[in-house]
């Protein structure tokens, strides 16, 4: 694995890294995580907030659609809209995932499951992104 680093001897590369170094790295790797969490939780706080930011802008993970009842109810839902509740189980009476089932019974018989309440729409989370705006030669703000 190969990191592109902005400055020189800014971050070595792990192939460059000693044994030791390597270690070192992965031993602190979960306060390191734990600190990039903390610092992505402040700046969706502070951008929810309604602050700017530059280079860094508020967007949604992709959200996902959930089955909101049994296998039951949606084949009772699918064979009063006149579906066949088959087509969306892989093994009875599990349902396959909502994004197979659009593919299966195409958007207007999708639309039909959705509005009878028989799949939950999915929320995305917020998260944030870099932009363009990003300074091109980040040194970390001096951190590292």
């Amino acid at each position: 694995m190969s990191l592109e680093v902005q400055q020189e001897g800014a971050i070595k590369t792990p192939d460059k890294m000693t044994d030791d170094e390597l270690r070192s790295v992965l031993r602190k790797a979960p306060l390191i995580k734990k600190w990039l969490e903390a610092v992505q939780d402040e700046a969706t706080s502070r951008l929810q907030g309604g602050a700017h930011i530059a280079g860094l802008e508020l967007t949604t993970t992709r959200a996902l659609d959930k089955w909101a009842g049994t296998p039951e109810q949606v084949a009772k839902v699918m064979e009063a809209h006149g579906m066949n509740p088959g087509t969306i189980t892989s093994t009875d009476p599990v349902l396959i995932s909502p994004a197979k089932a659009k593919k299966v019974l195409g958007e207007a018989n999708y639309a039909v499951l959705l509005s009878s309440g028989c799949i939950a729409k999915g929320v995305g989370k917020p998260t944030v992104k870099v932009t363009s705006e990003a300074e091109p030669e980040d040194d970390f703000g001096g951190l590292f």
